[in-house]
């Protein structure tokens, strides 16, 4: 038993003892409700504090992957830009070969195909990682599945 309950347990006797009615003090009853009141203030402060560290991790947590998720999007567009940077020279060296009648350089076209293919399975395999380690939806599934379409 507190000290507080103590004395208004003894006060109590003491008063029925007199044959004084028990009044009930306002002041003694008060202090009681304004701590609960300031205990209760202050676990919801604290909840609020574990929630918001809770949220801040999570958006920090779903920045990073989607940090994570653009950058593999912009290595699959690299890589899908040089590939078409490959095929525009081949296109070219192709019909500068079929103008000059140059078996030569036709043959040059024909092999550096190689590299565009080259391109070609590294930018799926980019994609496959992408798609089995961040499971992009919506928008981003349907990019990463047009960069290989």
């Amino acid at each position: 038993m507190s000290a507080r309950q103590n004395e208004e347990s003894t006060m109590q006797s003491v008063d029925e003892t007199a044959g004084v009615p028990p009044v009930e003090s306002d002041a003694a009853a008060k202090p009681a409700i304004d701590l609960d009141v300031a205990a209760e203030t202050e676990v919801d402060r604290h909840a609020d504090r574990i929630r918001e560290g809770l949220e801040s991790e999570a958006d920090r947590h779903a920045v990073r992957v989607r940090e994570s998720l653009d950058m593999e999007m912009r290595d699959v567009k690299e890589g899908v830009l040089r590939m078409g940077s490959y095929v525009e020279e081949q296109i070219l060296a192709a019909h500068e070969a079929i103008m000059c009648r140059d078996a030569e350089l036709a043959r040059k076209v024909i092999a550096s195909d190689g590299r565009v293919n080259e391109v070609q399975r590294a930018v799926t395999g980019v994609v496959a990682m992408t798609i089995a380690t961040q499971s992009p939806v919506a928008r981003d599934l349907r990019s990463c599945l047009r960069w290989i379409g």
